[in-house]
């Protein structure tokens, strides 16, 4: 597992090729606001962003004048979890037991 693959690269597609053909077609048949749980980190920090500051010590979402979470220990899952997500807020998770890591 290479969890310092860019962000970008974990796409739809990288979730679809990981799932059973029944797992993709109740991921398409679902309401277009169903995602999926791919993995996990922890929030260790959360820091505003300046905007004077250097455009490198930051992720390419980090906008200027708003506050972001600093992330550590990202461990991606195997096989994505179907999950529907609670829209840009903090939400409780129920997983199964056994979550498939890489």
């Amino acid at each position: 597992m290479d969890v310092n693959v860019p962000a970008l690269s974990v796409t739809e597609d990288w979730i679809l090729e990981r799932l059973t053909s029944e797992q993709q077609d109740a991921y398409y048949t679902a309401r277009r606001d169903r995602g999926a749980i791919i993995g996990e980190v922890d929030i260790v920090d959360c820091k505003y962003r300046f905007a004077d500051e250097n455009d490198n010590l930051y992720s390419r979402w980090a906008a200027h004048g708003q506050y972001g979470f600093v992330l550590a220990n990202p461990v991606l899952y195997d096989k994505p979890i179907l999950y529907t997500g609670s829209n840009f807020k903090f939400f409780e998770v129920s997983l199964p037991q056994e979550v498939p890591r890489g």
